[in-house]
């Protein structure tokens, strides 16, 4: 089942056009490496297209789901940049929690077992973002980057079919490949905001 999804969230970005990648590669670009300092902007942009998601998914007409998404997203938004450190700590629990719930489903895990471990996941890091805020603010802008910069790129590899299909098999066939990426852009990325907060603060101090 979770092949399926993959491959058809591959499809929907492949078809998508080339302004659309250019975009989405440098917003990761900006999560990646200014994350830090952008945190309000991030905090709002991940709550409001969550609750875009969540509107648009909600039974109605066309125009009806459009309409609640919107109103969903902004405010979410306007909660997230009313309560910062809310909003990245929830944010950061349900990044973590639904990275549990997708490894327990992986292990195969009976459900109530999957459901526990996010929410033991979720509660777990929600703790750890108020004590270490500036460290989640930079995994989760990272995490995000990361994503989204991997979607600017796979809307670049397709232009080209022949690239495309073998980045698109190494993807869907080889389990390591994918989540190394994800892995290793957000590591550069947290290092990254890290170094640079490090250094600020070095400056300040001296």
């Amino acid at each position: 089942m979770p092949s399926i999804r993959l491959t058809s969230l591959l499809d929907v970005l492949a078809g998508q056009e080339l302004v659309l990648g250019l975009f989405l590669a440098g917003a990761g670009l900006a999560f990646l490496m200014l994350g830090a300092r952008m945190t309000r902007v991030i905090t709002a942009m991940s709550f409001g297209v969550g609750g875009f998601v969540a509107g648009s998914m909600v039974p109605a007409t066309p125009e009806m789901q459009v309409v609640g998404g919107l109103l969903i997203a902004l405010a979410l938004a306007a909660l997230a940049v009313a309560a910062v450190k809310v909003g990245v700590a929830v944010l950061t629990g349900l990044w973590i929690g639904g990275v549990a719930m997708a490894v327990a489903g992986q292990l195969g895990m009976e459900d109530q077992f999957v459901w526990i471990s996010g929410i033991l996941g979720f509660a777990a890091a929600v703790s750890v973002a108020f004590v270490l805020f500036r460290e989640t603010v930079a995994f989760v802008s990272s995490l995000e980057g990361t994503f989204l910069f991997l979607g600017g790129l796979i809307i670049f590899a397709s232009q080209s079919p022949a690239l495309w299909g073998h980045f698109r098999d190494m993807l869907v066939r080889n389990p390591v490949f994918g989540p190394f990426i994800i892995l290793a852009g957000t590591v550069t990325g947290f290092y990254l905001q890290m170094a640079e907060i490090q250094k600020k603060e070095a400056g300040q101090s001296a």
